[in-house]
């Protein structure tokens, strides 16, 4: 497995492209497949021959509120016997808020949505499969004085 990701920071945000290849499946228990893309919730990377390309854009529309926006495409096969290619494209779309003041400072709360399409002609699954992931999370630092 081979996996990297790059970003460029700038006072409005951040610019970042992350690509990957896995030869073989392997234990997601063992090894997370999905590191390189913390911006991309769906799609299965976790495959035969798995190429996976990504490009985003985080903006900070206020110095508590970000933006995401990261496309990612991925090109495998579903086995070991390279039967099924799988050809995916995913979406997604994020907002994250940092509350800076007040009893709640240091909270964190993220939001995002997913859309990912892949097309495995011939898979048990299906020809096409379309689905949405949502993921929320909320994360309370501070500190003890």
């Amino acid at each position: 497995m081979v996996s990297a990701q790059f970003t460029w920071s700038a006072p409005w945000g951040s610019l970042f492209a992350s690509g990957g290849y896995l030869q073989h499946a392997m234990n997601g228990a063992v090894v997370d497949t999905d590191i390189g893309y913390p911006f991309s919730l769906s799609l299965d990377r976790n495959r035969e021959g798995m190429q996976s390309w990504q490009a985003g854009v985080n903006y900070r529309v206020t110095p508590q509120l970000t933006m995401t926006f990261a496309p990612v495409v991925t090109r495998g096969y579903e086995s070991s016997q390279r039967a099924v290619q799988i050809k995916g494209l995913g979406l997604l779309g994020a907002i994250n808020y940092r509350i800076e003041e007040g009893s709640l400072e240091g909270m964190n709360i993220f939001l995002a949505a997913d859309k990912g399409r892949e097309k495995r002609d011939g898979s048990a699954l299906g020809d096409r499969l379309n689905y949405w992931d949502v993921k929320m999370s909320i994360q309370y630092d501070f500190m003890l004085r």
